[in-house]
């Protein structure tokens, strides 16, 4: 899963609120819900998705921002791809803004809230996503358009995958074995050498 695909499962949950609310009748609801821009035209009312921050997070194997999920081998039984994957975590503001509507603007931002916690308790959210953990505070930082509305913080962990199609294997091992009646014969194979009994 990509970043741009959380905020469009984001986007598709705001509509649906607007779609489900009795406050509000709108023809067309997707045109009400976007991701929120500096200076943009919307109409009323209208929701915005405001990414914030992203933070990578590991599982502590790898190199801090990766670890090996899984190993793919073919048939000859050589490593042919390794799959990474990457757990980062999405901060965002859900921004209802009204026209000098200020309850109607609260009731939306209840709703959302409402609409949101449930995943926490039922789940249904994709496979690959955490759901979203609704934040006490409200970042400063918004474009004017949307100074005077109360935003939703959320942040959403998700996982994202890498593959690497061209790992470096080893296809081939050269191996010399010295045979010998004891220990002592292959003083000179490695620092700890083995002696197998074996009857030929």
């Amino acid at each position: 899963m990509n970043q741009s695909d959380v905020i469009q499962w984001l986007l598709s949950e705001c509509e649906t609120v607007l779609t489900q609310s009795n406050r509000v009748s709108l023809s067309m609801p997707s045109n009400h819900v976007d991701v929120a821009e500096p200076s943009m035209e919307h109409p009323y009312p209208f929701v915005g998705v405001q990414p914030i921050t992203t933070n990578q997070m590991s599982a502590g194997i790898g190199n801090g921002n990766l670890f090996v999920d899984s190993l793919n081998y073919g048939s000859d039984g050589i490593l042919n791809s390794i799959t990474y994957r990457r757990e980062p975590t999405l901060r965002v503001e859900a921004i209802p803004v009204t026209d000098d509507d200020p309850k109607l603007c609260d009731d939306l931002g209840t709703e959302l809230v409402d609409h949101f916690d449930l995943y926490t308790r039922t789940g249904g959210q994709p496979v690959d996503m955490d759901p979203p953990q609704i934040d006490d505070s409200t970042p400063q930082g918004r474009s004017d358009d949307f100074v005077d509305s109360d935003g939703i913080a959320m942040e959403i962990a998700y996982e994202h995958y890498i593959t690497d199609d061209s790992p470096a294997v080893a296809t081939t091992v050269n191996m010399d074995i010295e045979v010998g009646d004891s220990v002592s014969d292959l003083d000179n194979v490695g620092d700890n050498p083995i002696a197998y009994s074996e009857t030929f």
